[in-house]
């Protein structure tokens, strides 16, 4: 199973979905995947597009290069929403240019039904956006995040650390694919 096929599976778990939040969209490849799978009625896109101190997951990736390009990114990806929107006019998409664990605070507790984590992973931060996200996943709903895996091409990955400590604490089940890049994800008891 990889991460577009986990979709089709958890659409059947999850039957209707009210609200689908993805943390670090980049080009929103993986929201249209979710857009498209799970069929919100809402869907957060959520993504600083921001270049600041410590955050290192895609330094040679030509966005990345400086603060100018990212802004032309968020832009595009704006457009890409805005495409959605009219072209997926079954979900209401709204892209935030925020930080993840900063923009959580804006929904109650229990609220969503599916949240994506794929942004900074390094430990601390899988850590906080778990942290941030997990008490706002509805009993039922689903936690979930990219990049299970031990290093990448830049640096040693948290995931796993942070994830292992989270489902050890919350006494979770959890699940992954079986991808080069695998997905995580658990089901909130």
């Amino acid at each position: 199973m990889n991460r577009e096929s986990l979709l089709q599976t958890l659409k059947e778990q999850l039957g209707n979905v009210n609200i689908a939040v993805e943390v670090g969209v980049w080009r929103g490849d993986y929201s249209r995947s979710i857009i498209k799978n799970l069929q919100p009625s809402v869907f957060y896109g959520v993504d600083p597009y921001e270049i600041y101190e410590g955050y290192t997951d895609k330094p040679n990736v030509i966005e990345f290069q400086d603060q100018a390009n990212l802004d032309k990114l968020h832009a595009r990806v704006t457009q890409t929403f805005n495409t959605f929107n009219n072209k997926l006019g079954h979900t209401n998409s709204i892209l935030v240019r925020e930080l993840g664990t900063n923009y959580a605070s804006q929904h109650p507790d229990q609220s969503l039904d599916f949240v994506y984590l794929d942004s900074d992973h390094k430990y601390q931060s899988v850590k906080s956006e778990i942290e941030a996200w997990y008490p706002k996943v509805k009993v039922g709903g689903i936690l979930a995040g990219h990049d299970y895996i031990e290093r990448s091409h830049i640096e040693e990955f948290g995931v796993i650390q942070a994830v292992t400590e989270f489902i050890e604490q919350e006494n979770l089940t959890l699940h992954t694919t079986d991808e080069q890049f695998a997905t995580w994800w658990v089901t909130k008891t």
